[in-house]
């Protein structure tokens, strides 16, 4: 593999601080493909009808985005199921959370600004 593939290839942790779901944490920019997978997979689950699909669907974009503060993401033992977020939260604060990393996937207006 070139280095130039290596290196555009090559993951660079990134942590930045959010509140979701009623704690401080820290998640990663998502990647485009990952994006557009959870949005064909909400998609197909709307076309079915099928909410529990969509809730599991956010409640695991939730959990894969979260990582530790240095950007490493958590082991799955160390994260709590899709099930169980659905359990304790509302459809309303899951919905946010995957409004946020969205958000802070995509980019925003204000962070552009800052620059």
């Amino acid at each position: 593999m070139s280095s130039l593939k290596k290196a555009l290839l090559s993951a660079t942790p990134e942590a930045v601080p959010c509140h979701l779901l009623g704690i401080d944490a820290f998640i990663r920019r998502m990647s485009a493909m990952e994006l557009i997978q959870y949005d064909e997979g909400i998609s197909a689950a709307r076309e079915k009808d099928d909410a529990r699909a969509t809730v599991m669907l956010s409640a695991g974009l939730i959990l894969s985005a979260m990582v530790t503060d240095k950007g490493v993401p958590y082991a799955r033992e160390d994260l709590p199921t899709e099930e169980e977020i659905a359990g304790k939260f509302d459809h309303g604060a899951i919905i946010d959370a995957v409004s946020k990393i969205q958000r802070c996937s995509y980019g925003t207006l204000e962070e552009a600004e800052k620059n």
